[in-house]
Order: structure tokens, then sequence, then C-alpha cells
């Protein structure tokens, strides 16, 4: 009767684990990839941002305008003045969500961001000054890998 007892709790305990280690291992550690803002708030165009790690800081993931497209014709700007510049800086896990800063190129203005997922292929960023803030849902449009980014970096470094 003991034994049994003991099974069950042994069991019961295997179960626990698995079942609390799935739902770490399954929560992301980073965000990566190239999402789609929605509209600016003068509605005249939106962004592709890429998230990788940052350059200059360990463990830490920023997102770069890649793409600035015009709306409603979703034409790309080629002559979108902030291409490639840092919009999203010092992205760090904590607890569930993401944190870092926001540079809003629609009125130029730097935000407390909190970023979570909403599911699988889309995020919910959201920038606060002090009580104000703003909230977008962005889409995953690419899925990116910063081991390749890494490796692509390394081999422009050595090509030269």
């Amino acid at each position: 009767m003991i034994l049994e007892k003991i099974k069950k709790l042994k069991t019961l305990i295997l179960f626990l684990l698995l079942f609390i280690s799935k739902s770490i291992l399954s929560a992301p550690n980073l965000i990566n990839g190239v999402y789609e803002t929605e509209l600016g708030k003068d509605e005249d165009g939106y962004l592709h941002v890429e998230f990788k790690e940052c350059l200059n800081s360990k463990g830490l993931f920023c997102g770069y305008i890649y793409k600035a497209f015009e709306h409603p014709s979703n034409e790309i700007d080629p002559k979108y003045e902030h291409l490639d510049k840092l919009m999203v800086w010092d992205i760090k896990k904590n607890k569930n969500i993401f944190i870092g800063k926001i540079w809003a190129p629609d009125d130029d203005k730097v935000y407390k961001v909190k970023i979570s997922n909403v599911n699988e292929a889309e995020i919910k960023v959201k920038g606060c000054i002090m009580i104000f803030c703003r909230t977008q849902y962005w889409k995953l449009v690419e899925e990116r890998s910063s081991k390749i980014d890494k490796h692509l970096i390394t081999k422009k470094l050595f090509k030269d």
C-alpha cells in the first residue's frame, strides 16, 4: 500500500516536472524576425522592423527599420529617410514580457516599451511616456535567425 502511494507520488512529480519544463521551454526567450507595424499616426505608411541581437549589447535585442511602405498603395518607399535606423533597443526579457526603449518616427519621441507575444505570429508593442501610452499589434512577416545574421556579419568582416 505504501509502495503504491510512493509510485503515484513519483508519477505525479514526474508529470509536474514535465509540464513545468515544457512551459518554460516553450516560452520565447527573444524576439526574432521581421514584423510589420500598424499605420503611423498620420496613416500614410507602415514599416517592417527587423529584430536581431544588438551589435554592441550582449544578450539584448534591437529592432531596425528594414522597409517602409506607403499607404494606401502598399508600395515600398525606397527613399524613406529612416531606413536602417534603430527603432527598438535594449530589449530584454522580464518574466513573460520584453522591456526596453522604442523610438516612434511619426512623432519623434522615445518611449519605454513593453512587448508581449499575442501568438506565434503577432506581438503587442506598448510604448509609454509616464501615463501616456500607445499600443500597436505587429505581425510577423519573415522569420530570421540571429545565428544566420552573425554568420553573415563574420563573412563580411573577413571578406576583404
